[in-house]
């Protein structure tokens, strides 16, 4: 979320340009500070990463105007910049309270809803903030994520679909449109979708890893290869780009490619299970059994739910003709979890496949 002055939706993540603070090259900034709304001020603290001040700035302002309700609001992005979203959204209410429909509150109140899965508040809050600005493109795009979240995906498609019309060239609004598509089978549009979110900014790593995610979950792993690695050279280095690129390799049956970037992934991420996991079963479909049995156990002692690894172990074991010790590998994952889910009974289904 972002400050940029009374009635400013809260956006996604984007960083605003610090205002150019004007004057001549001598002049304190003091000086120029006194000439500009607190605000403004707060703004440019936010965007140079200085909450803590902008939020010190925000409440002598208060002092002053404690019913200001774009003081309140200028309170609460500092604080949630912060990290103290409770504080923000009392903030936030405080601005509504102040001024009923003050759609930026509201916007910023359903984003903290939204981000702890409070889908029916976050789904009401920018309800509100739309009655009040109905072009208003991020209440309608932060609208289609509650919807989609409350599994009304029909309805998250038409926000997201408003979204679209009223900001036509934001990438973001075109990856969520692909994900909702997606989860509603339609895989070409999906696709389509983020395909021209690729073709809208090209250069940006984050596009080409969710276009890649989408390819992976459509099966399309070549293509989703290419993604990723695009994104890793727009960005060499990334831990999330090399470890979705492994990811496919080893979906895609290229388990002897995945094994280097997955065991140098272990080294940089020690305290991520599913590498280790990754990384097992990689070892297993190389012929590497004892070790891969080793990546797993590493694995489920970071995490001893984590139902992947389980799965992938019940399929190493299956695959090696080791039928007794995958049905304990099903018994051992029934105890960690402790109830039936479908990851179990396809754990289950995998093991009844196996021969001595």
């Amino acid at each position: 979320m972002i400050l940029a002055g009374a009635g400013t939706a809260c956006n996604k993540g984007q960083e605003t340009t610090p205002p150019d603070p004007g004057g001549e090259a001598g002049e304190s900034n003091v000086d120029l500070q006194s000439r500009r709304d607190p605000v403004e001020q707060a703004a440019t603290l936010i965007a140079r990463e200085r909450a803590d001040e902008a939020l010190a700035l925000m409440d002598e302002a208060l002092k002053e105007q404690p019913k200001n309700h774009e003081y309140l609001y200028g309170r609460g992005v500092a604080l949630e910049a912060l990290g103290r979203s409770e504080e923000a959204l009392q903030a936030w209410r405080q601005a509504v309270a102040i001024k009923p429909g003050y759609f930026a509150a509201l916007n910023g109140m359903g984003a903290i809803h939204l981000d702890s899965k409070n889908y029916p508040e976050a789904i009401e809050a920018f309800r509100q903030a739309l009655q009040s600005k109905p072009d208003f493109a991020d209440a309608h795009y932060n609208m289609g994520l509650a919807l989609d979240g409350a599994g009304e995906r029909q309805k998250a498609l038409q926000a997201l679909a408003e979204a679209r019309n009223l900001a036509p060239n934001d990438f973001d609004v075109l990856l969520a449109i692909a994900d909702v598509e997606l989860k509603l089978g339609h895989n070409d549009k999906a696709l389509a979708a983020a395909k021209q979110a690729v073709e809208l900014a090209p250069e940006e790593a984050s596009v080409r890893m969710a276009h890649g995610q989408l390819l992976l979950k459509a099966k399309q792993f070549a293509e989703a290869k290419a993604a990723f690695e695009v994104a890793l050279e727009l960005q060499p280095g990334a831990v999330d780009a090399e470890f979705a690129l492994a990811r496919a390799q080893l979906m895609s049956g290229d388990a002897a490619g995945a094994l280097p970037k997955l065991e140098a992934l272990a080294g940089k991420l020690p305290g991520q299970p599913v590498v280790w996991s990754l990384w097992g079963a990689a070892l297993a479909k190389t012929g590497k059994f004892d070790a891969g049995m080793e990546k797993f156990a590493k694995a489920l002692e970071l995490d001893p739910k984590l139902a992947g690894t389980h799965v992938r172990k019940v399929e190493a074991l299956t695959e090696a003709g080791k039928c007794r010790q995958a049905t304990a590998a099903v018994k051992a994952f029934r105890g960690a979890v402790g109830e039936v889910t479908p990851a179990i009974e396809h754990a289950v289904e995998i093991s009844r496949t196996c021969k001595r």
